[in-house]
């Protein structure tokens, strides 16, 4: 990634991070990952993935329009039972359209306070001093 590019997400205003705590939507997110959204525009905009806050606790689903002025609200569980939400129901629990991931390799680095690894002189041997 271009780094300029990083540095700009990361302080653009209208952007937001939020933490995948489940694999409730594997493939396409895993626990840990970060989603980037745009939480100044908590509305439906188009079909695709969104944060919801239920409860006090966001998530993400996939949203597609059904017809009929209904918008279909997901996940990837074969369990999991799809709602059938009107318009002005979905953007109560909207808190922005998913716009990125960031693939998380290693839940426990990105946790602060991230310990940095001490390294121990090393002698190499036949090196002249």
């Amino acid at each position: 990634m271009n780094m300029s590019l990083a540095s700009g997400l990361s302080c653009a205003p209208h952007l937001a991070f939020a933490q995948v705590g489940n694999n409730n939507m594997a493939p396409d997110f895993s626990r840990h990952d970060m989603v980037v959204y745009r939480h100044d525009t908590p509305r439906y905009l188009a079909d695709g993935f969104y944060v919801l806050e239920q409860i006090g606790v966001l998530s993400v689903w996939r949203v597609q329009v059904t017809g009929k002025n209904r918008l279909r609200v997901s996940q990837n569980l074969d369990w999991a039972e799809a709602w059938s939400l009107s318009g002005p129901e979905f953007n109560r629990l909207c808190r922005g359209m998913v716009v990125g991931v960031v693939k998380v390799l290693d839940p426990e680095m990105i946790r602060p306070p991230v310990q940095r690894l001490s390294f121990m002189p090393v002698q190499l041997v036949g090196a002249v001093q």
